[in-house]
């Protein structure tokens, strides 16, 4: 097992490649007297989709910072604006440095449909399912009045039914 500081947090938490997070000893004042911090390992709360945090302190300061981001950051490098952390295993809870990556909102979307977690990869706030999209699929590119009527089954432009059809929409797929 592999221990770093915890980045911003350097000297007073570190944090290993298996995902558990430790205070480290330390003097810390409060009012006007030194007190000694033990140090030691830091409890973590689950949420309900099973993502683990820890609260940490600086400069009397408290944050809730989940256990994935603490351990990615520390041994892979703090993440660019457009991306995420991945749990490559479809386990929210595991956050072995080897089961996190750092992706894209697309990417992080279809591991969810590839863990069973969800039936919607290209966009959170899609209408279709993959099976939607793979029915339209089967259309007659000619047939415009079959096109219409999808359309209103699926609640989508006829538009939509085009690109799909035509595979400018769902191209992963």
């Amino acid at each position: 097992m592999k221990w770093k500081d915890v980045i911003d947090y350097e000297g007073l938490y570190i944090v290993s490649d298996t995902g558990l997070v430790k205070s480290v000893p330390r003097k810390v004042k409060r009012g006007n007297s030194l007190c000694s911090v033990k140090g030691g390992l830091l409890h973590q709360q689950t949420d309900t989709n099973g993502r683990k945090s820890v609260g940490i302190y600086k400069n009397n300061t408290r944050k809730t910072i989940r256990v994935h981001t603490l351990v990615i950051s520390s041994f892979i490098g703090i993440r660019n604006n457009n991306q995420e952390t991945r749990h490559l295993d479809g386990n929210s809870s595991n956050n072995n440095l080897s089961n996190l990556a750092y992706g894209t909102h697309k990417e992080n979307m279809c591991d969810m449909v590839r863990h069973g977690k969800s039936q919607r990869c290209a966009s959170w706030n899609t209408k279709l399912s993959i099976k939607d999209v793979l029915d339209i699929r089967k259309i007659d590119i000619k047939n415009t009045c079959e096109k219409r009527k999808t359309a209103a089954k699926y609640k989508v432009h006829i538009a939509t039914v085009n690109r799909i059809i035509n595979r400018k929409r769902w191209t992963w797929l």
